[in-house]
């Protein structure tokens, strides 16, 4: 004999078919609330039978399961004040010092050092980038912020080549755009026989290597046409980079422990540090020549190696900083750590005296 349970249950139409359909189910015969009073999804068109095709896949089955409506219309973003877009672009864009070639350390943090940089650029640089493609307008107003408030370095003896192919790159419309660079020595323009770590000759299975970076950083790598890579040096560029209307704003100088300096050479010929200084000074830009030593306690910079060259290192600094001292160039002293991060202040810093 059926009881009033059983009798409630069969006029509640429990089977199946009704459970699969939410409209028409169980649930919908014993809820205190009648339609419209039904699941999100269902108010945004998500039907079982439109589900159906993504039962297989969790997680888009369940992002549209569990969709809320939203307004068609999107935010005006630009119908806000131009000074609250500057904002966001600011907040967004600008990362301060940008290191694209960081200093070396020894042989046994050189790739940690590499890997802390490039996560940097991947992870907080690069995706700000895509505001950039927006839209046109978005792109006029926010490339400029980019380019004029971030500081953009080639601080190793790398440097050289990866400020080559960035400004070619980024092309010369942006390049006028820039506003602060931080570039290596020695300015190996004059010196086409130099190799990457300052000695003569050049490493091409080195450069390869290196290259291999400046590809995973996007950059535009020039080759010959036999496959070698090409030698871009950067005083041309340099020279485009002053050249251009409402260009550069400062120009620093690095001169680390890894630099091997000539001061003969960079003090009385063409194309060494003094007339790249003076040809930036000409062309009314903030030069500044920043000493990087290594930070007292953290690490060894030079290898044993390089310790019979270290005095003569010492020495040929001097020679350069006494000449400028006097010269009255701005000349300021800075350290860095293991992975090659230093900070220089809008102001310059403290000032060396020529008898430190």
């Amino acid at each position: 004999m059926p009881t009033s349970r059983s009798k409630w249950c069969a006029r509640s139409r429990i089977n199946k078919e009704s459970m699969q359909n939410p409209l028409d189910s169980a649930w919908s015969t014993v809820t205190r609330f009648s339609l419209p009073f039904q699941p999100a999804y269902l108010d945004n068109g998500w039907s079982e039978e439109r589900l159906a095709p993504y039962q297989g896949y969790k997680h888009l089955y369940w992002e549209r399961k569990d969709t809320h409506k939203y307004p068609s219309t999107p935010y005006p973003f630009l119908a806000l004040p131009a000074e609250i877009r500057n904002k966001i672009y600011e907040f967004v864009l600008v990362h301060g010092a940008i290191e694209l070639a960081p200093l070396h350390a020894t042989g046994k943090n050189n790739g940690r050092l590499r890997i802390h940089h490039m996560k940097r650029y991947k992870r907080e640089v690069v995706p700000g980038l895509k505001m950039l493609r927006v839209c046109k307008q978005v792109n006029e107003e926010a490339t400029p912020i980019f380019y004029g408030q971030n500081e953009f370095r080639f601080s190793n003896i790398y440097g050289f080549d990866i400020f080559a192919h960035f400004t070619r790159t980024i092309g010369k419309r942006n390049l006028a755009l820039v506003r602060k660079i931080t570039e290596c020595y020695p300015k190996p323009a004059s010196r086409p026989g130099i190799r990457n770590d300052g000695q003569t000759g050049r490493s091409i299975t080195g450069l390869w290597n290196f290259e291999t970076v400046m590809r995973k950083m996007g950059l535009k790598v020039n080759t010959h046409r036999n496959g070698n890579p090409a030698r871009a040096w950067t005083h041309e560029r340099t020279a485009d980079l002053m050249r251009l209307e409402g260009g550069l704003q400062k120009y620093r100088f690095v001169i680390a422990e890894e630099h091997l300096v000539d001061p003969n050479f960079d003090l009385a010929t063409v194309g060494g540090l003094l007339s790249h200084m003076s040809w930036a000074e000409l062309a009314e830009i903030r030069v500044q020549v920043v000493l990087l030593q290594a930070r007292v306690g953290s690490w060894d910079v030079f290898d044993e190696l390089y310790e019979p060259g270290r005095q003569n290192h010492d020495e040929h600094v001097g020679q350069i900083v006494d000449y400028l001292w006097n010269c009255g160039w701005e000349v300021v002293h800075a350290t860095y750590d293991e992975l090659g991060r230093y900070e220089v202040g809008e102001d310059g810093g403290s000032y060396l005296a020529p008898d430190m």
